[in-house]
């Protein structure tokens, strides 16, 4: 009866225990099950803003013209549309519609772009204006490309009036080339510009007119010259005649055969001079001086004439300096000859001669203020193509960075997000939509560690009841020891059994590292490569080291040839030999030190080296005997006592 009695009230008080726990428990999980559901109902709400977000940043996008990343915002809401009302989705699906329809209307208007500029490169300037003119009126333009198109019809307006003005400068030159008798380089100017027809003249004086005039002379030319053809005429020249020598010739530079500058100045041919030559007598000497001047005469008239038609042609080729050159080589012969001219012929001479260096120098002028205007609009032109490449990267790095962040919240690496966007809003800080998602992305962060501190902070709740609970289970069984565990502890039998999980090859380089050498050859002013070299032949066979050199110089500045510090050593184990070694060449910076690894002796600084904890592994059953049986004993004293009390009862009887 007393045996059940206590074990009555032995399961009595378990049952109270098991009904706490149970109610504890159920009052946890109810608080799990609630966090739970007010969770989710966050979560709702905060994809429904990110829905929102993305809503908002298309809208931004596509009043910017910014169709292609629209569409991609619109795209990424219609993810979440299921978290959005049914005004909402609607207005997401009219957002959408036009986006695609801009999309749409934006690609012929590309393709006009195009071909305006194919036109362009071939010349048809007047057409790709017409093109651009038509583009520049759509609404599906950005700002930047209507900025560009305003920028392309006013080039190609330039375009077309510089273009007129070499027209002029070409009509000029082939006047200036006709009238000098230069008809076959006249006549290839007036074809260009007939060709053109950007030059209006008055009548009689157009580019065909001119061709006509030019086609009468030549076949009138041609008519001449067959006509006397068979007439030749033989001149006798007398003995003076052939002794009269020029010093000075005129040397005319050859001109380029292909004409490539622009600008000409059309000049008049100086009136001829008729010099007439009498016939010499054979024994005048009066007669032979007049024919010597009038030959004198003659060949400065060739030298002036050839010198202003050379003259125009480098106009016409824009080399005025070469220009200049050939008058001023006329005016010397026309100043040398001046006692045989005469006063009038003289003044003649350098009146023409000079207006034309006049001429001249006012051409290049003009040319000198041309390539200074050509310049200036080249260098602003090179200085608008950088600025559109920098904006045209800036727009790319930014298309980049807004790509990057939305993969990486579709990836929930809201941290790696955040970063993309601050390097956005580096590089533009008022843009609206880095702006947005920088805040969305940082009120998400803060919700997620929210819960997860919520999360931990249940579970350790959880975790710290039932080890509570555990803690007050009265286990019954109860841990003996015997009472000389002292001298089992100091047996010299008692042994390591091994490391827990060794290698055996790591084991055998460990018997090799205890065993006893001698290193007689170290010197101090030993490097430290060749002291590795030492210890690892030391031992039969040689060890296996690895010294990570580039480890040791960057952290330690330790490299091959450092010497050790260390004198000779005999009759000491390996091991000791290796630590001392690793000491003497340790320094302030780091130390030194070594590990077994797959049976490699592996060198470099601590912080490099992973952990050289071992799990050993001792025998202790001696030290532990079986658990004391309290209840056993319980039991039997139960017997006994129950036993003599019925011996005093049958006494009694």
């Amino acid at each position: 009866m007393g045996k059940i009695r206590r074990m009555g009230k032995k399961m009595g008080e378990r049952s109270l225990w098991v009904m706490f726990i149970l109610i504890l428990l159920g009052g946890v999980f109810s608080r799990t099950v609630l966090v739970q559901a007010a969770e989710n109902s966050t979560k709702r709400q905060i994809v429904r803003q990110v829905a929102q977000d993305w809503i908002n940043a298309g809208n931004e996008q596509y009043k910017r013209g910014f169709y292609t990343q629209a569409e991609k915002s619109f795209l990424f809401a219609m993810d979440y549309k299921e978290y959005l009302s049914a005004a909402e989705r609607t207005k997401l699906n009219e957002l959408l519609a036009k986006t695609k329809m801009a999309l749409a209307q934006r690609t012929p208007i590309l393709d006009t772009i195009k071909q305006a500029n194919t036109l362009i490169g071939k010349g048809q300037i007047e057409q790709a204006g017409t093109l651009l003119q038509k583009v520049s009126e759509s609404p599906y333009l950005t700002d930047v490309e209507r900025s560009q198109v305003s920028q392309a019809l006013e080039q190609l307006a330039m375009r077309t009036n510089y273009q007129e003005e070499n027209v002029t400068e070409l009509y000029n030159s082939s006047i200036a080339l006709y009238r000098t008798g230069q008809l076959e380089k006249a006549r290839k100017g007036f074809l260009k510009i007939a060709k053109s027809g950007l030059l209006e003249a008055p009548a009689g004086m157009t580019a065909e007119d001119y061709l006509a005039k030019i086609d009468d002379a030549q076949r009138a030319e041609l008519l001449y010259s067959t006509q006397n053809r068979s007439f030749t005429k033989e001149q006798n020249v007398s003995i003076e005649e052939k002794e009269l020598v020029f010093d000075e010739t005129l040397t005319i530079m050859a001109k380029p055969e292909k004409i490539n500058k622009e600008q000409m100045l059309a000049y008049d041919k100086p009136a001829p001079l008729d010099v007439q030559i009498e016939t010499i007598g054979s024994d005048s000497y009066i007669d032979v001086i007049k024919r010597k001047r009038s030959i004198i005469q003659s060949h400065t008239k060739a030298v002036v004439n050839d010198a202003v038609a050379k003259a125009q042609d480098f106009v016409a080729l824009g080399e005025y300096k070469e220009a200049k050159e050939v008058v001023e080589l006329a005016e010397r012969k026309v100043n040398d000859n001046q006692t045989h001219l005469g006063d009038e012929i003289y003044e003649q001479y350098t009146r023409v001669l000079s207006e034309f260096k006049n001429n001249i120098s006012r051409g290049q002028q003009k040319q000198d203020v041309k390539l200074a205007q050509e310049k200036q609009l080249q260098a602003a032109k090179n200085q608008k193509i950088i600025k559109d490449q920098m904006q045209n990267d800036r727009a790319k790095r930014i298309n980049e960075l807004i790509q990057n962040s939305v993969a990486y919240m579709k990836q929930q690496r809201y941290e790696a997000a955040l970063g993309q966007l601050e390097s956005l809003l580096a590089i533009d800080p008022l843009n609206d939509h880095a702006l947005i998602q920088k805040q969305m992305l940082e009120d998400t962060i803060g919700f997620r560690q929210q819960l997860e501190v919520e999360k931990e902070t249940s579970k350790e709740k959880v975790d710290s009841f039932l080890d509570a609970e555990k803690a007050g289970i009265p286990f019954a069984d109860e841990m003996r020891h015997p009472k000389n565990w002292r001298e089992i502890i100091a047996r010299p039998t008692r042994r390591v059994e091994g490391v827990l999980g060794t290698d055996p090859t790591n084991m055998a380089v460990m018997e090799q590292m205890d065993e006893v050498v001698e290193l007689l050859e170290l010197t101090p002013e030993t490097t430290f490569q060749e002291a590795i070299e030492i210890l690892k032949n030391s031992v039969d066979p040689p060890l296996s080291v690895f010294v990570n050199w580039r480890d040791l110089y960057d952290v330690a500045e330790i490299d091959q040839t450092t010497p050790i510090n260390m004198d000779a050593i005999s009759a000491i184990p390996l091991r000791s030999a290796m630590e001392l070694l690793l000491d003497a060449i340790s320094s302030d910076l780091a130390e030194i030190d070594y590990i077994v690894m797959d049976g490699i002796v592996t060198i470099a600084t601590t912080e490099s080296l992973p952990s050289k904890m071992e799990i050993e592994v001792y025998n202790v059953t001696q030290l532990v005997s079986a658990p004391a049986d309290f209840f056993f004993n319980l039991q039997a004293g139960d017997a006994v006592g129950g036993g003599g009390g019925g011996g005093g009862r049958g006494g009694g009887g």
